[in-house]
């Protein structure tokens, strides 16, 4: 601004204005004043980076110095190992009867008991099981959706690997019926024929809908 103003104060003094000293003072003392501007600006963004840098440093120093007493109270954080396959009991293992196989949805299957019992006699099926294992199931539906029960289609196997028969025996077969909506549950029994010196059963279950892949349980029979 001072040169500027400067320079327009030559400019009248060769048109008679008085005071061309002080105007060229001004055009001197305006230049010399330039590189201090210059150098004062470049000094602020020197000091402003130093600053930015420092608060950095400070916040890294707190960071760390947290972390560390945490480890120190605490111990360091172990790493979590990926789920491998003989960690998903009721898949590749069976669970136990009594237990409750949970899905990622909520849905919930639980095998209460595999209970032997003798069927009566029947003459018109001669070849009828004379032993047989009555398995208890509830489906709790703990998902935000409806799912159709009725599908739910078991099959079971004795204590040696054998595919077990079907018993259709009114007190013993209860088949599950119709869908749960969300917070509901329902019990199905199912009945399957043995040889007679069986002492334990394996039974798979599914909650119905083709999404859900079945789940295992095994046992002693009660």
């Amino acid at each position: 601004m001072a040169i500027g103003l400067g320079i327009a104060g030559v400019v009248k003094a060769r048109r008679g204005s008085p005071r061309k000293g002080m105007a060229i003072a001004g055009i001197v003392l305006g230049a010399l004043a330039l590189p201090a501007a210059a150098g004062g600006v470049f000094f602020t963004v020197q000091i402003a980076d130093e600053l930015e840098e420092r608060s950095d440093r400070y916040e890294r120093n707190i960071d760390d110095a947290y972390d560390d007493g945490y480890d120190d109270l605490y111990g360091a954080p172990e790493p979590t190992a990926s789920p491998t396959p003989s960690d998903l009991p009721g898949r590749t293992k069976p669970l136990a009867f009594g237990q409750t196989f949970r899905y990622d949805d909520g849905v919930e299957v639980t095998v209460k008991e595999a209970k032997g019992y003798k069927p009566e006699p029947n003459r018109y099926l001669p070849d009828r099981p004379k032993f047989a294992a009555k398995v208890t199931v509830t489906i709790t539906n703990n998902s935000d959706k409806r799912i159709e029960v009725r599908l739910a289609l078991p099959s079971a196997r004795d204590d040696k690997g054998l595919e077990a028969t079907r018993m259709y025996d009114a007190e013993v077969y209860k088949p599950f019926d119709g869908s749960l909506l969300p917070g509901q549950s329902a019990t199905g029994v199912f009945g399957y024929g043995l040889p007679e010196d069986s002492k334990g059963l394996q039974f798979e279950i599914d909650p119905g809908p083709s999404e859900y892949e079945g789940a295992i349980w095994s046992g002693a029979l009660s």
